[in-house]
């Protein structure tokens, strides 16, 4: 789990996800954004629907991957909202 100060509220997914443009798309994954140079940090959500994954073992397995994606990736984001929406290739992948 990403620690709490890292971690985005609803009202902020629902301004990003509006209004929030986007960062990088690929086969797996979107990121959405809005860079807030008064936040000290990147704020992060995740998002996975029934449409990537039915089993909701398979949604938090996709989950715990993106996490730690973005615990190895943080350096590169700007401070600032970001949500990421999970694709449906994301769960074709394997172990």
């Amino acid at each position: 789990m990403l620690p709490k100060n890292f971690r985005l509220n609803s009202n902020l997914i629902k301004y990003v996800l509006l209004n929030g443009e986007i960062v990088l798309k690929n086969e797996f994954f979107i990121i959405k954004g809005v860079c807030y140079e008064s936040l000290n940090n990147s704020r992060f959500a995740i998002i996975v629907s029934k449409r990537v994954a039915k089993k909701s073992t398979q949604r938090n397995r996709i989950k715990r991957l993106i996490r730690e994606w973005i615990k190895r990736n943080y350096i590169l984001f700007s401070p600032g909202a970001y949500v990421v929406i999970a694709r449906k290739y994301f769960s074709q992948l394997s172990n």
